[in-house]
């Protein structure tokens, strides 16, 4: 479970927001391959859980200790339920709170899909429009090029031990590409919104 002292501090996050960075870094500590890695968080998201760390979180913090007795909390999420206020979450609460607010199946670990499946779409997406063209109008050969590009960096981000697991990404895309085409069409859904709402636009 992530503790709160890997978020990125209220410095950390004011100097990206200064230098017009959309992403602040955050060093994590072994995960998955007991690999230690940085990741980048989204700034406006960051700051927001920043301002909820310095204000909000202490008083839980401290409200547990002096209920239960024991040392402080050092896990990021605590809860704010009414007898239980600064109890840490566990994973399995976690994922329910995924599930309230949610309409579709949805789970923590598919965040890591989504990421990476958004950032391949989006780098592809780039350096085809460089070249002012759109990635359907790509040729196979070229989408896996470029998209193995993306893939090295997203390795180092995912903690993938395995280049076969990030593979499996490069290997969606270029068959939708070759099959169905529909590269702008799953852009458009990640993002939650409709080809035909982007074209209204």
């Amino acid at each position: 479970m992530l503790p709160v002292a890997y978020w990125p501090s209220r410095k950390a996050i004011d100097d990206a927001i200064s230098a017009g960075l959309a992403e602040v870094t955050m060093p994590l500590g072994p995960t998955k391959g007991s690999v230690k890695r940085v990741i980048a968080v989204d700034v406006e998201h960051g700051s927001r859980v920043r301002t909820w760390i310095d204000n909000d979180r202490p008083s839980l913090a401290l409200t547990y200790k002096a209920r239960t007795g024991l040392p402080e909390p050092t896990r990021l999420f605590l809860s704010d339920a009414p007898g239980h206020e600064g109890t840490p979450l566990s994973q399995s609460q976690l994922y329910k709170c995924f599930k309230l607010d949610i309409k579709f199946i949805w789970y923590p670990h598919l965040g890591r899909h989504y990421f990476a499946c958004t950032s391949l779409l989006k780098g592809i997406q780039h350096d085809a429009q460089i070249l002012g063209h759109a990635p359907r109008d790509m040729s196979p050969n070229w989408i896996r090029n470029r998209g193995e590009y993306w893939l090295d960096m997203q390795r180092r981000q995912l903690g993938h031990l395995s280049e076969a697991t990030t593979e499996l990404y490069l290997r969606w895309i270029i068959t939708h590409h070759v099959l169905v085409n529909t590269f702008d069409e799953w852009n458009f859904f990640l993002d939650g919104e409709s080809l035909e709402t982007q074209q209204a636009h």
